[in-house]
């Protein structure tokens, strides 16, 4: 356990040092390695210009990753209660057309695009004032 342990923190460490330059070279603020990597997959440089240089965006900080979260499970212990899964079921029916949509165009499981949607939002009641760009950034 304490060799794989090593192993995975040996990883993260390489990958961080090869991907990460101590020279920003595109005005992102810390950004610029999954800028550079989203124009290489084929998004237009403009969109990755204004979504990276958004004022509301904020500096990247590191994300930490551990074997062992600081989430309890009984974070989510609602999530799977009766009421929950009826919402969520309810949701999906409702919106059956656009889920149906997405999985044809993106390959990605319906239910579990709504099962994601259902835990972050609680079936659209729960947006938030925070930009989600930037949280699904940080972890990309």
């Amino acid at each position: 356990m304490v060799a794989l342990m090593r192993f995975f923190f040996l990883l993260l460490i390489s990958c961080l040092i090869s991907s990460t330059s101590l020279a920003d070279p595109l005005p992102y603020r810390g950004w610029s390695h999954l800028a550079q990597r989203l124009i290489a997959a084929g998004i237009p440089a403009t969109v990755v210009h204004e979504a990276f240089n958004d004022e509301r965006l904020p500096e990247f900080d590191f994300v930490p990753f551990t074997l062992k979260p600081k989430e309890t499970s009984s974070l989510y212990s609602d999530h799977v209660s009766e009421a929950r899964v009826t919402r969520a079921t309810e949701y999906l029916q409702i919106n059956n057309k656009i889920f149906h949509q997405a999985e044809k165009i993106y390959g990605v499981n319906r239910y579990l695009v709504a099962a994601i949607h259902s835990i972050e939002t609680g079936c659209g009641k729960v947006l938030g004032q925070e930009l989600v760009f930037n949280r699904l950034a940080r972890v990309a």
